[in-house]
């Protein structure tokens, strides 16, 4: 499956494109991204 390349505000791509998961729970240090966090803060979200 191939999926569209990301593109910021400024139109560039990232150098590596590979699987980004962004953050839903708000206590990740690695804003917009995904760091584990929220299974330290016990996170669930309203799907689960």
């Amino acid at each position: 499956m191939e999926t569209e390349p990301w593109i910021d505000s400024d139109g560039n791509t990232p150098e590596i494109q590979d699987h980004y998961t962004l953050c839903n729970c708000g206590h990740s240090k690695n804003k917009p991204f995904c760091d584990g966090s929220h299974s330290y803060e016990k996170f669930e979200d309203e799907k689960n």
